[in-house]
């Protein structure tokens, strides 16, 4: 078990009076009520966390919140958590972490807890797919409310377009900035009246500048 020997004798938001011990890759380390993991770490004077995912490079604690990049931890417990900046998980007494190269792992486990907050939102929709259908021809709908039908959004390229069949009566352009998009004449309009930026004549609808 290390000591304390980089901890400022005094200030700040701890505890002193009180030690808690805890581990991180198996070696025994402690802390006081108040320190985060990333703070204790370096109290202990470990600075160096698991390397980079690819090359193996020696990563160290270079934030203090929930944008620190590097020092990432499986908590372990009931139901194991992974993912979590050392520098936002609060220090308790019996704590076990090991230390992550960017990737963690899911526990098959059931999960009790009660939480405050879901993160149930969408952040990837396909509207209109089935089992019949080409994912070429598949809807895509983005947050810059891009939507395409029979080929992707064109980010500086010339972008593919559904056959003339699609009920789109306007000029097909592509370029740099601008596509042109197009529906089938089988969706109903009410489906794309949401969608769509021109007008219900014309059948197409035009993305904005892409970035």
């Amino acid at each position: 078990m290390t000591d304390q020997h980089f901890r400022l004798p005094q200030g700040g938001r701890v505890d002193r009076g009180t030690v808690l011990r805890f581990t991180v890759d198996g070696r025994e380390l402690t802390g006081h009520p108040g320190d985060t993991v990333a703070s204790a770490m370096l109290a202990n004077g470990i600075i160096e966390v698991a390397p980079s995912l690819y090359r193996g490079r020696p990563r160290g604690i270079v934030a203090a919140g929930v944008e620190e990049p590097n020092a990432l931890l499986q908590i372990d417990g009931p139901c194991s958590e992974g993912m979590l900046p050392a520098t936002t998980v609060e220090l308790y007494d019996g704590l076990g972490a090991t230390t992550l190269s960017g990737m963690g792992r899911l526990d098959p486990a059931p999960d009790s807890a009660v939480y405050d907050k879901k993160y149930v939102h969408t952040d990837v929709l396909v509207v209109g797919y089935s089992s019949t259908t080409s994912p070429s021809r598949a809807v895509h709908c983005s947050p810059a409310r891009r939507v395409t039908c029979g080929g992707s959004p064109t980010y500086g390229r010339r972008s593919t377009q559904l056959p003339r069949s699609s009920s789109c009566n306007a000029p097909r352009r592509s370029g740099r900035t601008t596509t042109t998009m197009c529906w089938p004449s089988s969706v109903a309009p009410t489906t794309w009246e949401r969608l769509r930026t021109a007008s219900p004549a014309s059948g197409c609808g035009t993305s904005g500048p892409a970035r």
